[in-house]
């Protein structure tokens, strides 16, 4: 998982979340897109006749929807069902159906969980569309895909049959190669109106992430979540020791704390909660980098951090507070 720098502007558009949701109990889609992220791509109203046709136009995905995923990294894994909960304007609005999805959504911006544009179910991570397909698909079509740090990668769809829930199916393959070498392989299957697999490999052909549909369905009804991370600290520090401080405010479900130490000497830092206690403490002695994530007790109040370097090494530390809302949909 990357380091926690959300992308949570403000977008005026009419995707927010609205109809089955009560609003006092809801974050809206305008609290979770950079504006940049939709503006001159997708249009203010999606064409009704370009979301209904053949099998390799762009699907329709109704409120109520649901996908169950099962997501395998390096030493980890998760299960995520997600919800569309809304499906106006031009992206769709998905959600959670468990605390803990929602709780990393807001911590690392799960690409699932958001803003899907309706024209390429591009999600937009960290304020960026990233677009999945360009529809209509054609066998040997090329598009380029944009990753959330702005890398141009090459698309091609190669027409094929693909895995779906009852066999075979004609459908489509897409490779996206990216000029380090990374690839990204993922189908469309018709019948799921999405892709039943992905798989991301490193430069030397090695799988580090697995995606795969489980299952999926429609008409959900029961809670669904929605986290918020608001980035409390970001500090880089290169030099002698240094104090600074932030505040976690009344409410958050967690916060998580993510820090970056390497060079050669004593590169650390330390936490204090409000209370006086050491929250935590971590960092190198030596030669050689490091990266930790954790999380900690959100405790209110102004936390003290103590840190910095001593010879040639450098810091960099962040603190997200992280605030989640449930919602009974249906």
């Amino acid at each position: 998982m990357g380091a926690p720098r959300l992308a949570l502007g403000a977008i005026a558009m009419a995707a927010a979340l609205s109809g089955c949701l009560a609003a006092d109990d809801r974050f809206t889609l305008e609290e979770r897109v950079e504006p940049s992220a939709l503006a001159g791509v997708v249009p203010k109203q999606a064409p009704q006749g370009s979301l209904v046709g053949a099998q390799n136009d762009a699907p329709t995905w109704d409120t109520g929807d649901w996908w169950e995923i099962q997501e395998e990294g390096q030493g980890w894994s998760q299960t995520t069902k997600f919800v569309v909960v809304s499906a106006a304007g031009a992206a769709y609005t998905t959600a959670a159906t468990d605390r803990e999805a929602a709780k990393w959504d807001a911590i690392g911006d799960n690409w699932l969980l958001g803003a899907i544009d309706k024209r390429t179910l591009g999600p937009i991570v960290q304020g960026r569309l990233v677009p999945f397909y360009e529809f209509p698909l054609e066998d040997n079509k090329t598009w380029t895909v944009l990753s959330p740090s702005g890398v141009a990668g090459q698309a091609l769809a190669r027409a094929t049959d693909v895995r779906g829930p009852a066999g075979s199916e004609p459908g489509f393959v897409i490779t996206v190669t990216f000029p380090s070498g990374w690839r990204s392989t993922y189908d469309y299957t018709p019948s799921v109106r999405f892709h039943r697999e992905l798989a991301i490999s490193d430069p030397d052909g090695n799988v580090v992430y697995t995606r795969t549909v489980r299952a999926f369905g429609s008409e959900y009804q029961g809670p669904v979540y929605y986290g918020r991370g608001e980035e409390v600290l970001a500090l880089e520090w290169s030099g002698p020791a240094q104090r600074s401080s932030f505040q976690v405010p009344q409410g958050a479900a967690t916060l998580f704390v993510w820090g970056v130490f390497e060079g050669t000497g004593a590169n650390g830092v330390t936490l204090i909660d409000p209370a006086g206690n050491v929250a935590y403490s971590d960092g190198v002695i030596g030669t050689g980098a490091r990266n930790d994530g954790r999380e900690l007790p959100p405790t209110p109040g102004t936390w003290t951090v103590l840190g910095g370097t001593h010879g040639q090494g450098s810091v960099r530390f962040y603190a997200t507070s992280v605030e989640i809302r449930e919602s009974t949909f249906g």
